[in-house]
């Protein structure tokens, strides 16, 4: 916790990239396990963790620990990512009255059948 810290410090202060580094490798494997359970795909866990991870270094700056801790922090922004995906990956909504209903007899058979 107190390592995590001082990389954090490092990443505002001075943009240091080996912090960034070392602070994605320490959180890795635990995201990108969420994020597959969550998306149920190992590729879009892969690329949805990258782009999590860029979302948490350019928010990084705006980071305060006396908020919440950086884990907490970090589930956050990849909840909200894993969200936003799932939005995009929605099919359109069609309003009702733009639907082909079937004929009711082709219904009545599906059900009777």
């Amino acid at each position: 916790m107190e390592q995590e810290q001082k990389w954090i410090r490092a990443i505002q202060r001075r943009n240091s990239r080996d912090a960034a580094e070392q602070l994605i490798r320490s959180y890795y494997d635990e995201i990108y396990r969420f994020v597959c359970r969550q998306t149920g795909s190992k590729e879009d866990a892969m690329d949805l963790t990258q782009s999590i991870f860029v979302a948490v270094l350019r928010a990084l700056p705006g980071y305060r620990a006396e908020r919440a801790s950086f884990r907490t922090w970090l589930y956050r922004i990849a909840a909200n990512k894993v969200i936003d995906a799932r939005r995009k990956a929605r099919p359109a909504s069609l309003p009702i009255e733009e639907m082909e209903l079937p004929a009711a007899e082709d219904f009545a058979a599906r059900v009777h059948d």
